[in-house]
């Protein structure tokens, strides 16, 4: 899946692949799961694992596809097939962001929580970004 969200099949695939991991996504969300008859258990245990294993990665790939036919996109007067791409990336970007992480109990001793930031003062610049 990976290679074909960077674009190493053309856009076609692509645009299938993010798709594919939105779709993905959309049935592990808490808030747009569909009955696939499976026991909830497993269904709760599958949201976990992307969320904690996968979820990060899938949405810095869906950020490299966005980036990748930008400039395509801004180079062209008409439309662009890069535009499907991009519009398939910023959906899932959304849907990424809009994750309802406030359900979970990932938080464990020792543990870092790689989606919160806190913000630093720094010699060089204002506030500085730090997870």
């Amino acid at each position: 899946i990976h290679l074909a969200i960077i674009g190493n099949h053309g856009l076609d695939v692509q645009f299938i692949g993010i798709n594919f991991l939105e779709s993905l996504v959309s049935e592990f969300s808490p808030s747009t799961s569909t009955a696939l008859g499976l026991p909830r258990e497993f269904h709760e245990q599958c949201r976990k694992s992307l969320e904690h294993d996968y979820l990060k990665n899938f949405y810095s790939w869906a950020v490299g596809a966005a980036q990748s036919v930008t400039t395509q996109i801004t180079n062209s007067d008409a439309a662009v097939s890069e535009d499907r791409v991009c519009a398939a990336s910023l959906r899932f970007m959304l849907q990424v962001l809009n994750w309802d992480f406030s359900n979970s109990s990932r938080v464990v001793k020792n543990s870092l929580d790689v989606f919160s930031f806190v913000a630093k003062e720094d010699s060089n610049s204002a506030y500085t970004l730090v997870q």
